[in-house]
């Protein structure tokens, strides 16, 4: 008896396996859904959102956007907290106030950092920033100094 032919059951039956089981991770991500018709599956874009939380974009490319962060007198900001408006996507500034990050084409990041005025900036067009952040005067004048003698 030849062998392959025994061995033919078992590859058909984890090749089966093996597309059921892409079927059934698609269908999960919300990618497509599954019908069957005449005992043939197809597969069917949704029209309904999905309320999958592992939402899966395919419209729209990423780009790599660089920058530095300054106050006004040009001095590096350490920290200063840099998100993509909308997504939980960002990063902070490092020591010398510089950062990287992957965004939608068209995004909207927002600059924030503790004493300086928050900024919105679109990135449409655009790849290199260099941000100054502004002091936000009225924070400076609610700071209440104690002092300890001796």
């Amino acid at each position: 008896m030849n062998k392959n032919k025994e061995n033919q059951p078992v590859r058909k039956k984890h090749q089966l396996l093996k597309i059921t089981n892409l079927i059934l991770m698609f269908t999960l991500l919300g990618v497509f859904s599954v019908t069957a018709e005449n005992s043939n599956f197809l597969p069917k874009t949704s029209s309904a959102p999905s309320n999958n939380s592992a939402n899966v974009k395919f419209d729209q490319a990423k780009k790599t956007i660089k920058g530095t962060v300054v106050d006004i007198n040009g001095d590096f900001i350490i920290g200063v907290n840099i998100v993509e408006v909308g997504t939980s996507n960002g990063t902070t500034t490092d020591i010398n106030g510089t950062f990287i990050l992957e965004v939608d084409n068209n995004a909207t990041i927002h600059v924030s950092y503790i004493g300086y005025l928050p900024q919105s900036i679109n990135t449409t067009g655009q790849t290199n920033f260099s941000i100054t952040l502004q002091e936000d005067t009225k924070a400076l004048e609610e700071v209440v100094v104690v002092g300890y003698g001796t």
